[in-house]
């Protein structure tokens, strides 16, 4: 889980480095504000979720199983 806004590198700078260093795990991006363009934008540096702050326990929940499964899905492909 990674917060959008954190102080010291924001959110989609960590995605981005992420991406470079061919890191391949789920994240999920929280914010609680939701600039215009963020979710776009998190989405295509490869948050498999988007939650606003505080976040609805379902739409968190289904967040983390999608985040499972994909990181379950990508140990196996990797073996």
């Amino acid at each position: 889980m990674l917060d959008l806004q954190t102080p010291s590198l924001w959110g989609t700078e960590v995605l981005r480095v992420l991406n470079r260093a061919a890191a391949r795990f789920p994240v999920i991006v929280m914010t609680a504000d939701d600039s215009p363009g963020a979710r776009e934008e998190c989405v295509r540096e490869g948050a498999v979720a988007y939650l606003r702050k505080p976040p609805d326990q379902r739409l968190l929940l289904d967040a983390l199983s999608l985040a499972l499964g994909r990181a379950i899905a990508s140990k196996t492909t990797n073996l």
